[in-house]
């Protein structure tokens, strides 16, 4: 669309307004252009033959039967000599009809050249466009100039008009200007059949160039009008985001818009006037090929309505393959279905989800069979040792009834081992808890303090036993906080227990402070340590269930990776946030944010002091 500036002037502005009006030239698709061509050549070639024809029948109807042959014989004979012609009586039939056959030669000669299949369309369009106002001329030329003769050359022009190319039609007007203007005013009688017209050519150059102008004016109206509504087409077709290509009776494709090109990697002019096999991977679809047709693709120009499929395999310029899903729609003219339109989409993304969907359920489900075979058997596991750690008991009891220590330290090997298989089977069941949704939190209001001793009191000898130092950092007014206390207890203990494990001669450090989060108050537990730290990959999974850091580190130190995977799983049931930065061989800072629900009120310090001195 035309949009003016500040530099037009008022000529150049119409003139502006006027090439916007004006066809763009859009060149025609490929199968539409030789089709018109076809036709056009074929009417040139009648027109040859016509006009040969013509000249024929004219010269026999002029001349009787005997005059034609001995003129004919004349003319052969005087030839033969190499006599000149127009010293041979009744020559003249012969030079006639030598005319005509030269003047259908002519156009024969632009019939061959629009045929050159190795020429470009340009080219054949404009020696089509020749060739067809050259026959024009002649037919006015041999018809002495008859008004009705001069009517073939808008007939040319419209004809010329369905290439839509401006160079072969801007050569037929200037044909038609020659012809009329220059050749009439010095050659009349080749041109009009009137005697005004013999004595003022260039008025009736004048007229007959008026109606040329008229016939031009009406041929361009018709194809800028065409040439919008199939730019309008283009525009619906290119804006699609699906696949859309044509296909005829004989399964060719006609039409291919550029998603579709996009998607099967291919060119326009690859495939236009291709057969569909062109685009469809063997296989399913080839199992379904009846009497040359495609029948998931043909089934709806035999059968007249919309059909619809899914899984066909097509074929990218590269060889790949990728699954479609489609909608092949009856194309009809005149109730009978000429064609079918078929718009595709790639469904490799879809199908993608759909596996990941359903290899998601199937570890769902194993998931599922793993966390009840693990609550089961740590049920059957946990009644026996129960029995285990409750004899070891009464055999303590008695060994100190009876004065005995020599066996004192196996059976306390005994139920320090019993005691931590009962932690690990008890850390499975809350995990199947939790996984199962049944693990329940139980909101209860507590001092900071208290539930700060007793996991003081847990931990503390486990650091000391690694020959680390224990350093505290606690604000002076916690107060209380409302949360499940022994699922925090139990995260802070595990985290203390991993920091003392993997520390020693180091040292341990210990901070709880009070932070504001989204205008909240909550409580911050900090455990560093000095230890041997993670690498970032580590700590990708280290949260992960049965995972450690490193199986080395497993073997050396013990563990099942359960105690942060459960450390986990508790914060999210308590909304806590648990967060690690880590370091290898600069230890490892564990965070946990806790929301608390009761300002604090009370100072712990000192309530603590007894605890680090025991």
């Amino acid at each position: 669309m035309y949009h003016p500036t500040h530099f037009d002037t008022p000529i150049i502005h119409y003139l502006r307004r006027l090439r916007a009006r004006l066809p763009e030239g859009r060149p025609l698709p490929t199968p539409v252009w030789e089709s018109r061509h076809r036709s056009i050549l074929i009417l040139l070639w009648l027109h040859a033959i016509g006009i040969a024809c013509f000249g024929i029948l004219t010269n026999l109807q002029t001349s009787s039967a005997d005059t034609a042959v001995s003129g004919f014989i004349c003319f052969l004979s005087a030839t033969a000599l190499g006599v000149e012609v127009d010293r041979i009586p009744l020559a003249s039939f012969a030079n006639g009809l030598l005319q005509y056959v030269l003047d259908g030669g002519l156009i024969a000669l632009a019939a061959i050249l629009a045929g050159l299949p190795g020429r470009s369309r340009r080219f054949r369009a404009a020696a089509a466009s020749t060739g067809l106002i050259t026959a024009s001329a002649v037919l006015v030329h041999l018809s002495g100039g008859y008004i009705e003769m001069h009517f073939h050359f808008f007939v040319a022009l419209i004809i010329i008009s369905l290439y839509q190319d401006w160079l072969p039609f801007l050569l037929a007007i200037g044909y038609v200007v020659i012809e009329h203007g220059v050749l009439g005013t010095f050659a009349p009688t080749m041109v009009y059949n009137h005697s005004d017209a013999w004595q003022h050519p260039w008025q009736w150059a004048a007229i007959h160039g008026g109606f040329v102008l008229t016939a031009s004016f009406a041929c361009l109206v018709n194809w800028h009008f065409n040439e919008a509504t199939r730019a309008q087409t283009e525009l619906i077709l290119n804006a699609a985001g699906d696949g859309i290509f044509g296909l005829d009776k004989q399964d060719r494709i006609t039409f291919i818009n550029p998603a579709a090109l996009r998607m099967l990697g291919q060119q326009n002019t690859d495939l236009i006037g291709q057969p569909l096999s062109r685009l469809l991977e063997p296989g399913p679809v080839s199992a379904s090929v009846r009497g040359g047709q495609y029948e998931p693709f043909y089934q709806a120009l035999r059968g007249g309505s919309v059909y619809q499929g899914s899984g066909e395999l097509f074929k990218r310029g590269d060889g790949a393959t990728f699954p479609v899903e489609y909608v092949s729609t009856p194309i009809f003219d005149h109730s009978s279905a000429t064609g079918t339109v078929v718009i595709f989409r790639d469904i490799t993304q879809q199908q993608r989800i759909r596996e990941l969907q359903s290899a998601k359920e199937a570890a769902e489900a194993a998931s599922h069979a793993k966390t009840m075979f693990l609550a089961h058997m740590s049920h059957e596991l946990r009644t026996p040792l129960t029995t285990i750690l409750g004899y070891s008991d009464l055999l303590t009891l008695e060994m100190e009834t009876r004065g005995i220590s020599d066996l004192t330290a196996d059976v306390e090997k005994i139920r320090r081992g019993g005691r931590h298989l009962l932690r690990l089977i008890n850390n499975v069941l809350d995990l199947t808890k939790i996984e199962s949704g049944k693990m329940e939190v139980y909101q209860e209001q507590f001092s900071a303090a208290t539930m700060l001793e007793g996991v003081l009191a847990a931990t503390h000898p486990l650091i000391e036993q690694h020959g680390s130092r224990f350093e505290l950092a606690f604000a002076d007014d916690l107060g209380q906080i409302c949360t499940d206390q022994l699922k925090l207890q139990q995260v802070l203990i595990n985290l203390l227990a991993n920091a003392a494990k993997f520390t020693e001669q180091g040292v341990v450090t210990f901070t709880v402070v009070l932070t504001t989060h989204y205008q909240r108050p909550w409580i911050t537990f900090t455990i560093a340590d000095t230890g041997i730290g993670m690498s970032a990959e580590q700590q990708r999974y280290i949260f992960e269930e049965f995972q450690q850091a490193d199986q080395r580190t497993a073997h050396h130190y013990g563990g099942t990776g359960l105690g942060l995977a459960l450390s986990r799983r508790f914060c999210q049931l308590l909304h806590a946030d648990l967060s690690v930065v880590s370091s290898v061989n600069e230890g490892s800072t564990f965070v946990v944010q806790l929301p608390i629900i009761f300002p604090a009120s009370s100072a712990i310090r000192s309530e603590l002091e007894p605890v680090l001195t025991r």
